[in-house]
């Protein structure tokens, strides 16, 4: 939830550039740039990296630069999605 208020600005901009149908490439370019900033907060804040320990802590930076620009894009996009379905709200999570 912390993460949601602090990032509601950015991912207000994000949703509304998205919607708009313009080709303007610098329209498209911010789009681009604005969800990978809001990509990278979000792994910086929600990602945890587990190691054979049983403790669990944030993922480094090293990790998450990893993620980004050398792992495959499935594999960013897997990790992205499940990390944003477990911060987000479900239907039955709002009725509780």
């Amino acid at each position: 939830m912390v993460f949601l208020a602090e990032n509601h600005e950015l991912m207000q901009r994000v949703k509304f550039l998205s919607a708009a149908s313009s080709p303007d490439t610098q329209e498209r370019l911010l789009l681009a740039e604005l969800e990978l900033e809001l990509s990278h907060r979000l792994l910086q804040k929600c990602l945890i990296a587990m190691g054979t320990s049983v403790d669990f802590k944030p993922a480094g930076i090293d990790e998450i630069e990893w993620l980004l620009r050398m792992a495959p894009t499935e594999l960013c996009v897997e990790v992205l999605t499940s990390v944003s379905d477990e911060i987000s709200l479900s239907g039955q999570r709002r009725k509780n």
